[in-house]
C-alpha cells in the first residue's frame, strides 16, 4: 500500500492518487495531516476564484447547476428506493428504481462535460462501483454503457425477486450505501464550485481553514 502523507502533496495529486488506486493493484492511504492541508488549500484556491469572478464559465455554471439538481435528485430517488422495499410495492419500487436511472443519466452526463479534478475522480468511482456489481444489477434489469449510463428494462425489473433487488438497494446493501455517498459528494462539488466568496467563507471560515463537518460532507468523503 502507497501512503501520502507528507504536508505539501498537492489536492489534485491526492485525488488523482484515489483515482489510480480504483483500478491498480496497489491502494492508496492518504493521511489525515496531509489531507486536511490539501482540502484547505483546495477550498483557498475555490475562495480567490469566486472573488475574483472566475470560478466557472457561463456554461460550466449551468452544467454544475444541471448537475447539482439531478445529484439531488437522485439521491431523493435512492431513498424512495429504499422505502418502497421496506414497505411499497414492486410497482412502486421499478418506478423509484427508474427515476433514480433517469436523475443518475443527467448527473452524469453533466459530469462527463467537466474536466474538473473532482469529476473525474467521482466518474470513475462510479464506474468501478457499477463494474463491480455488473451481474446483480443486470439480473434485476439494470444495465450500463461504456460511459456508464444507465439503462433499466422494466419487464426484467418487473419480474425481479424482491430478495435480489433489496440485495443492491436495501437499506443494508453496501452498493446503496455507496451510490448514496457518491451521489452526496457531486452535489457537494456543485455547490463548491457555484458558491460565491461570502457562501464559502460561511461554510469553510474566511480563512478556508479545515473542519471536520466541511470535509465529512465533502467529496472527499467518497474515498473512505
Amino acid at each position: 500500500m502507497s501512503t501520502i502523507s507528507a504536508t505539501g502533496t498537492s489536492y489534485s495529486s491526492i485525488v488523482n492518487s484515489a483515482i489510480s488506486s480504483i483500478t491498480d493493484e496497489d491502494s492508496v492511504e492518504v493521511t489525515e495531516e496531509a489531507l486536511k492541508e490539501a482540502y484547505n488549500e483546495r477550498i483557498k484556491e475555490l475562495m480567490a476564484n469566486a472573488q475574483s469572478g472566475s470560478s466557472s464559465s457561463s456554461s460550466e455554471s449551468t452544467l454544475y447547476k444541471t448537475m447539482s439538481a439531478a445529484s439531488e435528485d437522485a439521491v431523493t430517488a435512492l431513498a424512495a428506493v429504499k422505502s418502497a422495499i421496506s414497505g411499497g410495492s414492486a410497482s412502486d419500487i421499478a418506478s423509484a428504481i427508474s427515476s433514480f436511472a433517469t436523475s443518475y443519466n443527467t448527473m452524469l452526463s453533466s459530469m462527463s462535460s467537466i474536466s474538473g479534478v473532482e469529476e473525474k475522480a467521482i466518474l470513475k468511482q462510479f464506474q468501478s462501483y457499477l463494474s463491480d456489481n455488473e451481474e446483480a444489477l443486470s439480473a434485476i434489469g439494470i444495465t450500463f454503457s461504456d460511459d456508464g449510463e444507465l439503462t433499466v428494462d422494466e419487464d426484467t425489473l418487473a419480474a425481479a425477486d424482491t430478495e435480489d433487488i433489496e440485495e443492491l438497494f436495501g437499506s443494508s446493501s453496501k452498493f446503496m450505501t455507496k451510490m448514496t455517498k457518491l451521489t452526496k459528494s457531486v452535489l457537494s462539488v456543485a455547490t463548491l464550485k457555484t458558491s460565491g466568496s461570502n457562501a464559502l467563507a460561511t461554510l469553510y471560515g474566511k480563512s478556508g481553514t479545515y473542519s471536520s463537518a466541511s470535509l465529512n460532507t465533502s467529496l472527499l468523503d467518497a474515498f473512505s
